[in-house]
Protein backbone atom coordinates (compact mmCIF):
# COMPACT_ATOMS: atom_id res chain seq x y z
CA UNK A 1 0.00 0.00 0.00
CA UNK A 2 1.14 3.84 -0.56
CA UNK A 3 0.64 6.39 1.47
CA UNK A 4 0.17 10.03 1.42
CA UNK A 5 -0.30 12.35 3.82
CA UNK A 6 -3.82 15.12 3.34
CA UNK A 7 -3.93 18.49 5.14
CA UNK A 8 -6.77 18.89 7.22
CA UNK A 9 -8.11 21.46 9.44
CA UNK A 10 -9.09 20.25 12.89
CA UNK A 11 -12.55 21.55 14.86
CA UNK A 12 -12.46 22.66 17.80
CA UNK A 13 -14.52 20.74 20.24
CA UNK A 14 -17.87 22.00 21.32
CA UNK A 15 -17.80 24.36 23.97
CA UNK A 16 -14.57 25.51 22.98
CA UNK A 17 -13.95 29.10 24.39
CA UNK A 18 -10.22 29.99 24.28
CA UNK A 19 -10.57 30.97 20.52
CA UNK A 20 -6.63 29.45 19.96
CA UNK A 21 -5.48 29.06 16.52
CA UNK A 22 -6.35 25.52 14.65
CA UNK A 23 -3.27 23.91 13.69
CA UNK A 24 -3.36 21.81 10.29
CA UNK A 25 -2.80 18.43 10.98
CA UNK A 26 -1.09 15.61 8.54
CA UNK A 27 -3.37 12.90 8.05
CA UNK A 28 -1.58 9.45 6.05
CA UNK A 29 -4.40 7.63 4.29
CA UNK A 30 -3.97 4.24 2.48
CA UNK A 31 -4.19 3.48 -1.28
CA UNK A 32 -5.07 0.37 -1.68
CA UNK A 33 -3.83 -1.83 -4.32
CA UNK A 34 -6.46 -3.20 -6.86
CA UNK A 35 -8.36 -6.16 -5.55
CA UNK A 36 -6.76 -9.21 -7.54
CA UNK A 37 -8.43 -11.36 -10.20
CA UNK A 38 -8.39 -14.58 -9.07
CA UNK A 39 -10.42 -16.64 -11.68
CA UNK A 40 -7.11 -17.24 -13.85
CA UNK A 41 -5.95 -19.80 -10.85
CA UNK A 42 -9.12 -20.91 -10.24
CA UNK A 43 -9.67 -22.14 -13.79
CA UNK A 44 -6.99 -23.47 -15.97
CA UNK A 45 -8.57 -22.54 -19.25
CA UNK A 46 -8.17 -19.46 -18.21
CA UNK A 47 -5.16 -19.49 -16.77
CA UNK A 48 -3.25 -20.72 -20.12
CA UNK A 49 -4.65 -17.30 -21.48
CA UNK A 50 -3.33 -15.09 -19.23
CA UNK A 51 1.15 -15.22 -19.35
CA UNK A 52 1.81 -12.98 -16.07
CA UNK A 53 -0.91 -15.40 -14.09
CA UNK A 54 1.48 -18.44 -15.54
CA UNK A 55 4.55 -16.95 -14.57
CA UNK A 56 3.46 -16.53 -11.07
CA UNK A 57 1.84 -19.91 -10.71
CA UNK A 58 5.26 -21.56 -12.04
CA UNK A 59 7.16 -19.75 -9.54
CA UNK A 60 4.68 -21.44 -7.03
CA UNK A 61 5.36 -24.76 -8.59
CA UNK A 62 9.50 -24.60 -8.56
CA UNK A 63 9.87 -23.08 -5.24
CA UNK A 64 6.85 -25.36 -3.50
CA UNK A 65 9.17 -28.60 -5.65
CA UNK A 66 6.17 -29.27 -7.13
CA UNK A 67 6.69 -30.64 -10.96
CA UNK A 68 6.45 -28.09 -13.39
CA UNK A 69 6.42 -30.14 -16.38
CA UNK A 70 2.56 -30.85 -16.64
CA UNK A 71 1.85 -27.56 -16.80
CA UNK A 72 4.72 -26.14 -19.77
CA UNK A 73 3.80 -29.89 -21.33
CA UNK A 74 -0.07 -28.07 -21.69
CA UNK A 75 1.46 -24.64 -22.41
CA UNK A 76 3.76 -26.31 -25.19
CA UNK A 77 1.14 -27.87 -26.74
CA UNK A 78 -1.02 -25.09 -26.90
CA UNK A 79 1.58 -23.41 -28.77
CA UNK A 80 1.90 -26.40 -31.38
CA UNK A 81 -2.01 -26.57 -31.88
CA UNK A 82 -2.13 -22.71 -32.91
CA UNK A 83 1.01 -23.80 -35.22
CA UNK A 84 -0.79 -26.66 -37.04
CA UNK A 85 -3.62 -24.99 -37.26
CA UNK A 86 -2.67 -22.69 -39.89
CA UNK A 87 -2.45 -25.92 -42.15
CA UNK A 88 1.41 -26.10 -42.38
CA UNK A 89 2.48 -28.81 -44.25
CA UNK A 90 2.40 -32.63 -42.61
CA UNK A 91 5.88 -33.08 -42.25
CA UNK A 92 6.46 -29.48 -40.60
CA UNK A 93 3.57 -30.94 -38.08
CA UNK A 94 5.65 -33.83 -37.45
CA UNK A 95 8.54 -31.93 -36.95
CA UNK A 96 6.77 -29.89 -34.45
CA UNK A 97 5.49 -32.35 -32.72
CA UNK A 98 8.56 -33.94 -32.68
CA UNK A 99 10.21 -31.21 -30.84
CA UNK A 100 7.14 -31.87 -27.83
CA UNK A 101 8.24 -35.38 -28.06
CA UNK A 102 11.89 -35.06 -26.85
CA UNK A 103 11.22 -32.00 -24.32
CA UNK A 104 8.36 -34.18 -22.02
CA UNK A 105 7.39 -37.75 -23.54
CA UNK A 106 10.72 -39.46 -24.67
CA UNK A 107 12.09 -41.93 -21.44
CA UNK A 108 15.26 -39.34 -21.54
CA UNK A 109 13.38 -36.17 -21.70
CA UNK A 110 14.12 -33.15 -19.59
CA UNK A 111 10.44 -32.61 -18.09
CA UNK A 112 9.02 -36.11 -18.85
CA UNK A 113 5.81 -36.76 -18.17
CA UNK A 114 4.67 -39.82 -16.21
CA UNK A 115 2.47 -41.48 -18.88
CA UNK A 116 2.05 -45.13 -20.22
CA UNK A 117 4.15 -46.70 -22.13
CA UNK A 118 0.99 -47.27 -24.96
CA UNK A 119 0.73 -43.75 -24.97
CA UNK A 120 4.61 -43.07 -25.74
CA UNK A 121 4.50 -45.60 -28.12
CA UNK A 122 1.04 -44.14 -30.38
CA UNK A 123 2.18 -40.58 -30.52
CA UNK A 124 6.18 -41.93 -31.64
CA UNK A 125 4.66 -43.74 -34.30
CA UNK A 126 2.15 -40.91 -35.73
CA UNK A 127 5.05 -39.06 -35.83
CA UNK A 128 6.98 -41.36 -37.77
CA UNK A 129 4.42 -42.15 -40.62
CA UNK A 130 4.46 -40.69 -43.76
CA UNK A 131 1.12 -41.61 -44.66
CA UNK A 132 -1.04 -40.49 -41.49
CA UNK A 133 -3.70 -37.83 -42.09
CA UNK A 134 -3.65 -34.39 -41.05
CA UNK A 135 -6.09 -34.09 -38.35
CA UNK A 136 -4.36 -36.99 -36.43
CA UNK A 137 -1.07 -35.19 -36.10
CA UNK A 138 -3.19 -32.23 -35.08
CA UNK A 139 -5.03 -34.51 -31.97
CA UNK A 140 -1.29 -36.20 -31.68
CA UNK A 141 -1.15 -35.02 -27.63
CA UNK A 142 -4.97 -34.48 -26.82
CA UNK A 143 -4.79 -37.65 -25.09
CA UNK A 144 -2.07 -36.95 -22.77
CA UNK A 145 -3.96 -33.15 -22.20
CA UNK A 146 -6.55 -35.15 -20.81
CA UNK A 147 -4.47 -37.20 -18.50
CA UNK A 148 -2.29 -34.64 -17.02
CA UNK A 149 -5.13 -31.87 -16.24
CA UNK A 150 -6.52 -33.38 -13.14
CA UNK A 151 -2.21 -33.24 -11.92
CA UNK A 152 -2.28 -29.24 -13.16
CA UNK A 153 -5.74 -28.54 -11.03
CA UNK A 154 -4.41 -30.40 -8.50
CA UNK A 155 -1.91 -27.89 -8.07
CA UNK A 156 -3.93 -24.62 -8.51
CA UNK A 157 -6.00 -26.12 -5.59
CA UNK A 158 -2.81 -26.04 -3.73
CA UNK A 159 -1.89 -22.37 -4.95
CA UNK A 160 -5.21 -21.53 -4.08
CA UNK A 161 -5.16 -22.21 -0.47
CA UNK A 162 -1.88 -19.69 0.00
CA UNK A 163 -3.88 -17.17 -1.72
CA UNK A 164 -7.06 -17.86 0.82
CA UNK A 165 -4.63 -17.81 3.62
CA UNK A 166 -2.93 -14.49 2.00
CA UNK A 167 0.55 -15.81 1.41
CA UNK A 168 1.14 -15.50 -2.62
CA UNK A 169 2.37 -12.60 -2.09
CA UNK A 170 6.03 -14.42 -2.04
CA UNK A 171 5.91 -15.68 -5.69
CA UNK A 172 4.84 -12.29 -7.52
CA UNK A 173 1.04 -11.99 -6.92
CA UNK A 174 1.20 -8.34 -6.29
CA UNK A 175 2.61 -7.59 -9.41
CA UNK A 176 -0.82 -8.91 -11.40
CA UNK A 177 -3.15 -5.77 -12.43
CA UNK A 178 -6.44 -5.24 -14.02
CA UNK A 179 -6.35 -4.82 -17.77
CA UNK A 180 -2.88 -5.86 -18.61
CA UNK A 181 -1.44 -5.21 -21.82
CA UNK A 182 0.53 -8.24 -23.69
CA UNK A 183 4.23 -6.28 -22.91
CA UNK A 184 3.42 -5.65 -19.34
CA UNK A 185 2.15 -9.01 -19.16
CA UNK A 186 5.85 -10.11 -20.75
CA UNK A 187 7.65 -7.56 -18.30
CA UNK A 188 5.68 -9.38 -15.82
CA UNK A 189 6.99 -13.04 -16.67
CA UNK A 190 10.63 -11.71 -17.36
CA UNK A 191 10.48 -10.08 -13.85
CA UNK A 192 9.33 -12.99 -12.05
CA UNK A 193 10.46 -16.05 -13.24
CA UNK A 194 12.77 -15.88 -16.92
CA UNK A 195 15.53 -14.32 -14.40
CA UNK A 196 15.72 -17.47 -12.43
CA UNK A 197 16.35 -19.71 -14.96
CA UNK A 198 20.39 -19.66 -15.01
CA UNK A 199 19.76 -20.72 -11.95
CA UNK A 200 17.70 -23.39 -12.16
CA UNK A 201 18.88 -27.21 -12.26
CA UNK A 202 18.90 -28.60 -15.84
CA UNK A 203 15.89 -30.33 -15.08
CA UNK A 204 14.14 -26.80 -15.75
CA UNK A 205 16.16 -25.86 -18.89
CA UNK A 206 13.49 -25.93 -21.01
CA UNK A 207 11.28 -23.46 -18.67
CA UNK A 208 12.47 -20.24 -20.26
CA UNK A 209 12.44 -21.18 -24.05
CA UNK A 210 8.56 -22.71 -23.19
CA UNK A 211 8.08 -19.22 -21.71
CA UNK A 212 9.18 -16.97 -24.35
CA UNK A 213 7.60 -18.48 -27.05
CA UNK A 214 4.07 -18.72 -24.79
CA UNK A 215 3.99 -15.16 -24.42
CA UNK A 216 4.73 -14.37 -28.12
CA UNK A 217 2.22 -17.04 -29.60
Amino acid sequence: MTASLHQIKATPFSGDSDGDEVNELPIISFNKPPPLDERPFRNLDLLVSKPAYISVFLEFLINSSREPGPLLFYLMVQIYENIVSQNILISEAQLKAFDVFVTFIHNRSPLRLGISEEMKGTIWLIIQNTQVSYDVVVEIFSEVTRAIRPIIEEDMKAFQSKLDIGLANVYGVERLVPNMSKESEFEVVKSILLHQIPHLSNKYSETGHILKHYVKA
